[in-house]
């Protein structure tokens, strides 16, 4: 499975409802506004739904940024 950074920014921000354009790899998403626990679940799943990817709450803590995340990702569709 082929994705960028970009397209994986523009997911995540899709699914916490936000605009794009408050997102990129450098964004340290536990640093916004409107990060809780929905969030957290609402990013599971929808790494679970677009990549068939696994992905837990303990790996979002360890996770500073969406590009850590993303590395992340894509090291498990491998």
């Amino acid at each position: 499975m082929t994705m960028t950074l970009e397209e994986f920014s523009a997911q995540f921000a899709d699914a916490i409802e936000i605009s794009h354009g408050d997102v990129s790899g450098m964004t340290e998403f536990k640093q916004l506004d409107i990060w809780d626990s929905l969030c957290v679940l609402t990013i599971i799943a929808m790494v679970d739904t677009n990549y068939n990817v696994t992905v837990g709450g303990n790996d979002l803590e360890k996770a500073v940024s969406v590009s850590d995340l993303f590395d992340l990702v894509r090291s498990r569709t491998k």
